[in-house]
């Protein structure tokens, strides 16, 4: 994911009209805040998280899930700071 694409995560407005940009928004700032998330998917809200400086674990045990590609963790310029596991 892009970098100007992460950055309209970061402080999105009251009335967001996209209900992702509106979950952050409720989520306040994020930097430094430790993330679970549960049922994670690909990662796309992992990686937007990791980007905007949450430390995160993401977890999916879906049977169905489709693990991340090989580059998924290069999407985040916060790579280091995400903690994935799929189990199938």
């Amino acid at each position: 994911m892009p970098e100007w694409n992460i950055r309209r995560y970061g402080d999105p407005p009251e009335g967001a009209p996209y209900p992702l940009e509106y979950a952050f928004h409720l989520s306040g700032k994020l930097q430094g805040q430790h993330v679970l998330a549960l049922g994670c998917g690909e990662g796309l809200d992992t990686v937007i998280l990791g980007a905007l400086g949450a430390p995160v674990t993401a977890v999916d045990i879906s049977a169905n899930g489709k693990a991340p590609d090989a580059s998924w963790k290069s999407k985040s310029t916060n790579a280091s700071r995400i903690t994935h596991s799929m189990r199938g």
